[in-house]
């Protein structure tokens, strides 16, 4: 019987959050996700008969090992530990805003009595918890962060769920040393899955850095002929090499092997990377954007869409190429948390079984995931999705779930031949998310300054009893997720905490060689809060004339402004559709216009969802073929018209509290083809002016 091989690589992964100068950590990622998802999904290999992959970043293993301890020198850590009374007040507004650090609709909401301190937090800021509040708001938000299968393990954690307020410090205490104990265990777990055979375990170079960027910047040329490369760049290939062979020698101190494959950062390859990488490892993987490239074919054409499903060898170095699908892999991403469990298994299949018949050979069909940060956005952290996923998949005979390195040893006579890779990345196929824009520019020039000196100390050969460690300091500036949030591409509230930690790793170099920092790196790279940018609170009240079209200059003067893709994602889906929103209001109505890009789209079973959240839930699908509507907001209570732009008015009779929640996605039919925001709703106050630029 012909097969499809199915094999899911699950990427785990957090930047370096210790601050090289205190070693406190500054954000509390690693430890959220450690008792939230790093047992979580192994756990279904477990209890399935199913082979999957776990690919690990060093730098993080090295994050995860400080908190097997609640010793760990993070400062919400040792708050939520604290059995004080009475906080000090700089504690109180660095703990409080972070204890709502969790999907609201998934997570605080599961709770009555944490959606209740949501309430009274979200409504006025101002008012203050009492001692009571606070110890119940930490014992929620470690619930909250508490994974589904050791909710359902632990008979203190049942019992804490069930009384759900009132709590007492034995119980936090109590809490806090279970979760900690499930972080100690995830290093032997995995190694007991491994040598199970039920899964493989692969690495990323050591602090997740853009391997081609580091080996020459210029591979960023390759797709995008006019980007803008930092000046005065040079090879920064020593550092790429540490990167590999230290992180290989990371890797096997916790899990006790070597491992036979790579996922490079960010799916980040070019001939001099692979090349690299092939004396090293049995294979590695990457975006089918690259293959596109490569091949020099649209893949999304079903006539050339057989060539992504199937292995590849690269050149002499005989090292496997796997291409990651981009379609299924974002459906599980970004899709199917929106989606009935059973549902979203099936059409995942349905998905399967259309390869499965467009393919001649056997397929090799790679889906490569964030092993993280998606989870929350689905109900019970995804584990009824999982379930009916893995159940169903175990009944299919056509079906196999496979690892990388036992697909290379499969008779798979189907595997292509790649002579060349043009460098890019799973974002976009190029390096544009990493390099080009100013700030990320300027980043990379401070990079190449510092390398610099520390090249010229360590030739003059002073000091070098601390030339290691400012090395170090050096390659975790190097790394990719700094550069990330530089630009306009990404939104995150904690871009300053990003910045702080890039620079302040830069400045440790200078300190650890005992020279005065220069003083350009004490200035923030990043000028302004995007956070500002992204929400612009309208000027005075507008009344545009629902029609389709701006009809004058007047008509949208003092509107608000939203640009749609500051967003608090760590990846991209789709067509660039939605990208600017003006909005606003008057005393009767609130108001909506989306500027969208259909260019080049057929729109005749395209259709614009839009949801919104209040008191009641809202939703709206305007066909644009037909201009048909569908809604569940009271007919005369709103109007919309599209002809140049999508206008909408909506009666503010609707929202009972000042602050609506949206939604926007964009569908060809059945598939999503744009979303905005992906993950967090567009959170807007109503009647809110921006009273700097008021208008008269």
């Amino acid at each position: 019987m012909k097969k499809l091989y199915l094999q899911f690589i699950w990427h785990m992964h957090q930047p370096y959050y210790k601050d090289p100068e205190t070693g406190q950590y500054l954000l509390p990622w690693v430890f959220l996700h450690g008792t939230k998802d790093y047992l979580e999904i192994p756990r279904y290999y477990e209890l399935y008969n199913a082979k999957g992959t776990f690919n690990f970043v060093p730098s993080l293993l090295r994050q995860i090992k400080d908190y097997c301890s609640l010793d760990v020198n993070d400062r919400l850590i040792k708050l939520i530990k604290a059995n004080d009374k009475f906080l000090p007040e700089k504690d109180y507004e660095f703990l409080v805003p972070a204890m709502f650090m969790a999907n609201l609709q998934n997570m605080i909401s599961r709770s009555d009595r944490y959606k209740e301190l949501y309430e009274k937090f979200s409504n006025d800021r101002h008012s203050r918890f009492n001692y009571q509040e606070l110890l119940d708001l930490k014992v929620q938000f470690l619930l909250a962060w508490t994974g589904e299968f050791i909710r359902e393990e632990s008979s203190l954690i049942k019992s804490l769920i069930v009384k759900d307020r009132d709590f007492n410090e034995d119980e936090k205490d109590s809490l806090l040393k279970i979760l900690t104990g499930k972080i100690g265990y995830i290093f032997d777990y995995y190694k007991k899955l491994y040598s199970n055979n039920k899964i493989e375990l692969s690495v990323t170079p050591y602090y997740h850095p853009i391997f081609p960027l580091l080996l020459d910047m210029k591979s960023a040329l390759e797709v995008k002929r006019d980007i803008k490369i930092p000046e005065n760049a040079f090879s920064l290939e020593d550092d790429a090499i540490w990167n590999l062979t230290e992180g290989l020698k990371e890797f096997e101190k916790y899990f006790g092997i070597k491992p036979k494959g790579v996922w490079p950062a960010e799916g980040s390859v070019s001939n001099n990377a692979v090349s690299i990488f092939g004396d090293y490892f049995k294979w590695c993987a990457t975006d089918e954007d690259v293959l596109s490239n490569s091949l020099k074919i649209n893949l999304k054409l079903s006539e050339n869409r057989s060539n992504l499903y199937k292995r590849y060898i690269y050149s002499d170095k005989k090292i496997s190429i796997f291409f990651r699908d981009k379609h299924l892999s974002d459906l599980i991403g970004f899709v199917y948390s929106k989606m009935d469990a059973v549902d979203a298994a099936c059409d995942f299949i349905k998905k399967l079984k259309n390869i499965y018949d467009l393919c001649e050979h056997e397929p090799v069909v790679t889906v490569i995931l964030d092993g993280e940060n998606a989870w929350e956005f689905y109900k019970k952290n995804a584990s009824d999705f999982f379930h009916a996923l893995f159940e169903r998949l175990m009944k299919i005979e056509w079906i196999e779930t496979v690892t990388p390195t036992e697909m290379i040893k499969k008779n798979n006579d189907n595997a292509g031949k790649l002579g060349n890779i043009v460098a890019g990345s799973w974002i976009y196929g190029d390096f544009t998310t990493w390099v080009g824009h100013p700030e990320k520019n300027k980043a990379w020039e401070y990079v190449f300054l510092v390398k610099k000196d520390l090249m010229n100390f360590e030739k003059n050969g002073s000091h070098i009893k601390n030339i290691d460690e400012a090395k170090n300091n050096l390659r975790v500036a190097e790394g990719s997720d700094w550069f990330w949030w530089y630009g306009d591409d990404h939104y995150t509230s904690q871009a300053g905490v990003f910045d702080y930690l890039f620079r302040s790793n830069l400045i440790a170099v200078y300190k650890k060689i005992g020279v005065n920092p220069p003083s350009f790196l004490y200035e923030p790279i990043k000028k302004q809060d995007t956070a500002s940018q992204r929400i612009i609170y309208p000027k005075n009240f507008i009344s545009p004339d629902i029609n389709g079209v701006v009809d004058n200059y007047f008509e949208y003067l003092g509107a608000g402004e939203v640009n749609l893709k500051y967003d608090m994602s760590s990846m991209n889906i789709g067509e660039n559709i939605l990208s600017k929103m003006l909005w606003g209001f008057d005393r009767e109505n609130f108001y909506i216009m989306l500027d969208l890009k259909l260019e080049n789209l057929s729109i005749e079973k395209l259709f614009l969802e839009i949801k919104l959240f209040n008191s009641n839930d809202y939703f709206l699908k305007y066909y644009f073929g037909s201009k048909n509507l569908i809604s569940n907001i009271p007919e005369g209570d709103f109007n919309v018209s599209f002809e140049t732009v999508f206008e909408m008015g909506v009666s503010l009779n609707l929202f009972h509290s000042k602050r609506v929640d949206i939604f926007f996605s964009v569908y060809d039919e059945k598939k999503l083809i744009d979303k905005a925001p992906l993950y967090s709703p567009l959170r807007l106050n109503l009647y809110s002016f921006n009273i700097n630029e008021w208008i008269v």
